[in-house]
C-alpha cells in the first residue's frame, strides 16, 4: 500500500525510473533520500564520451527513493494512509490472497485441464482488476495528501531533479502549507 502511494505521487520525469523501498534509518536522518546506482551512473557517463557504449545512455535513470520508516513525518504518513485506506483496501487484499490461493491451487496440478487452465486465467484477470481498483482507491487518496507531495519533491529537488511544472507546483504547495 504504502509504496503506491509514493509511487503514484511520483511526477513523469522523462528517461526516469524510481523503485521505491523503506528502510528503517536514524529518527534523525532525512525521511526520505534519493540515490542512484554507481554502477549505472559510471556507464551512463562513459557513454557519453565512448560511441561503442552508447547502448548504456539509451537506458533510462534508475533511482532508490528511500523512505525512513523511523522519521515522525513517515511514521505520520503511514499512520494516516492506513486509517484512510483500510476500510476499502483490506477486503480487497483479502479476495486478491483468496484468488492468488486459488490460483496456486490450481498451477500445482501436473496435467490441468483446458477448463482448469481457463478458471486459472479467469482468477487471474479478475485478481488483477481487483489490485487495480485497490491501486486506484490508494493513488486517489495520495492524491490529496499534500505531504505525500511534499517529501517527494523535497528528495527530488536536493537531486535537481524537480523541474518546470513541478518545480512551480512545490514552491505553492510550500507556501500554502506555511500558512
Amino acid at each position: 500500500v504504502m509504496t503506491e502511494v509514493f509511487k503514484s505521487q511520483i511526477p513523469a520525469i522523462e528517461k526516469c525510473e524510481f523503485i521505491v523501498s523503506f528502510e528503517s534509518l536514524s529518527e534523525n536522518g532525512q525521511p526520505i533520500q534519493i540515490t542512484q546506482s554507481e554502477y549505472m551512473r559510471r556507464m551512463k557517463e562513459m557513454a557519453a564520451m565512448q560511441p561503442g557504449m552508447s547502448f548504456y545512455g539509451e537506458l533510462p535513470d534508475s533511482y532508490s527513493m528511500i523512505l525512513n520508516i523511523e522519521h515522525p513525518i513517515v511514521k505520520r504518513v503511514i499512520e494516516t494512509t492506513k486509517a484512510a485506506v483500510n476500510a476499502e483496501v483490506e477486503p480487497l487484499e483479502n479476495s486478491i490472497n483468496n484468488l492468488t490461493k486459488e490460483i496456486d491451487a490450481l498451477r500445482e496440478k501436473k496435467e490441468p485441464t483446458e477448463e482448469e487452465k481457463n478458471t486459472i486465467s479467469d482468477k487471474e484477470k479478475e485478481s488483477a482488476d481487483l489490485r487495480n481498483k485497490e491501486n486506484a482507491i490508494i493513488d486517489a487518496y495520495a492524491a490529496t495528501n499534500p505531504v505525500v507531495k511534499q517529501l517527494i519533491d523535497i528528495a527530488l529537488l536536493g537531486n535537481n531533479l524537480l523541474k518546470g511544472k513541478s518545480l512551480d507546483e512545490f514552491l505553492k504547495r510550500s507556501i500554502d502549507l506555511l500558512k
